[in-house]
């Protein structure tokens, strides 16, 4: 008589499948939303920095992004 269960293989290979794709769009939503708030930005100014400016000390994390809102925003004096 069969108990109504599905075979122990296919379901684990339907989990691991299931948890491969999972693992790849939390990935890929992280890497999406990282470039959209600039993440990787400081990573490229450090190269940046390597290449050109070996002389010069980097900025930090913080002040480096602290610069980037003021580059970006000081010069807005409209809401839209």
């Amino acid at each position: 008589m069969r108990s109504g269960r599905f075979p122990a293989a296919p379901v684990a290979r339907l989990r691991t499948r299931a948890a491969a794709l999972g693992a790849r769009l939390r990935a890929a939503a992280g890497d999406f939303l990282g470039g959209c708030v600039g993440l990787g930005e400081y990573e490229r100014y450090l190269a940046h920095q390597r290449r050109h400016h070996e002389g010069q000390a980097p900025l930090g994390r913080a002040a480096f992004f602290r610069r980037e809102l003021s580059v970006r925003w000081d010069g807005v004096r409209r809401c839209c």
